[in-house]
């Protein structure tokens, strides 16, 4: 009998090896010369949302600073606003940038195309006059745009970010109230209900928030001042002799205990130690009439800042009540102060 050389006819595993050799050299030839051995292609993962509103409020500063110069106004009071906000918006542009991104080394993935550094403030604007309402109205869609950011990105962002959307919030009740002009209405703080998550998050974006630690800690903290503030608010309506100043003075007085009670009520859901309203605080100056007048603008700074390090220490449930209050509350300050850091609660260098 004749044996079969198996020099002349492969196995069948050769067979196999050989078609899927023949067929990988068939698809390979199609896509052109390709090294063997050489690297995966990369695919890289998509922007996170950190990234997406970080190049959308980069691109909303720009045009900030774009217009800035070109507001015309005969008021000396908003000139020097208009001049102010010009500067703090450079201060805010660098806080968005990543590290790399203020090095000049990156820049941010924006399809505006804007660069780590910034463009000038006058690259690209028009050189026609720019009237005050619409600066008023970019800064209250920046602010809106601010609130949206906070309740999807990280926590470490949404404390940046809340922090330019409550000075932006204020420089437009700023601008409106000294360009006495009735066109330009102030501008009013959107409610925590209409404060809602509008993005897809990718999959791959796993949501980041503050340490527990501080999260009850900045509750605390702010719910103590609260009501403080309430009872400051009732010690100067008890020495007010007009009784619209009263009426106004206690219903500030109500508005912040009612805070202190809805922070009651979050920390109770949310196991934390609630802080208790005292019959009796402490007042500058022994109760000086002086010393009591400067307190109301001391006081919305404070609360200012407190609710803006509470919304990037919140729980993304808690969020948008966090940054509601805090724009409600740079509203009541741009009727006290005409003057606030670019970045309100956080340390800046230098």
């Amino acid at each position: 009998m004749h044996t079969p050389d198996s020099s002349r006819r492969p196995s069948r595993r050769t067979a196999m090896t050989l078609g899927t050799t023949v067929a990988a050299s068939a698809l390979l030839g199609a896509c052109g010369p390709v090294r063997l051995g050489g690297p995966a292609g990369y695919t890289p993962p998509p922007v996170g949302i950190d990234d997406i509103y970080r190049s959308e409020l980069l691109a909303t500063i720009d045009e900030l600073r774009s217009t800035v110069p070109h507001v015309v106004s005969t008021l000396p009071e908003v000139a020097t606003q208009v001049r102010d906000l010009s500067a703090a918006l450079v201060e805010q542009r660098q806080a968005l940038l990543t590290g790399a991104e203020a090095s000049g080394a990156a820049s941010p993935s924006s399809a505006s195309g804007s660069t780590g550094s910034g463009a000038s403030a006058s690259d690209g604007a028009s050189s026609e006059p720019v009237p005050v309402f619409h600066l008023v109205d970019l800064l209250t869609a920046s602010a809106l745009l601010c609130a949206d950011a906070c309740v999807q990105c990280s926590g470490s962002l949404a404390r940046v970010v809340g922090a330019i959307g409550v000075h932006h919030l204020w420089t437009a009740g700023r601008l409106a109230a000294l360009s006495q002009d009735p066109a330009i209405p102030a501008p009013v703080a959107p409610a925590a209900a209409d404060i809602a998550p509008t993005r897809t998050v990718p999959a791959s974006d796993p949501p980041s928030v503050g340490a527990t630690v501080d999260y009850q800690a900045e509750l605390q903290e702010t719910q103590g001042d609260e009501w403080y503030t309430g009872y400051v608010f009732e010690v100067l309506a008890a020495r007010a002799t007009d009784e619209a100043e009263r009426t106004r003075l206690l219903d500030a007085s109500t508005a912040h205990r009612d805070r202190a009670r809805e922070l009651a009520t979050i920390a109770a859901q949310d196991s934390i130690a609630s802080v208790l309203q005292e019959p009796v605080y402490g007042v500058p100056g022994g109760g000086d009439p002086t010393a009591l007048d400067t307190l109301p603008p001391e006081l919305s700074a404070t609360l200012l800042t407190d609710w803006v390090a509470l919304t990037g220490a919140s729980p993304f449930a808690r969020r948008a009540t966090m940054i509601a209050t805090a724009y409600a509350e740079a509203v009541t300050l741009s009727g006290y102060a005409s003057a606030l850091v670019p970045l309100p609660g956080l340390a800046t260098d230098g």
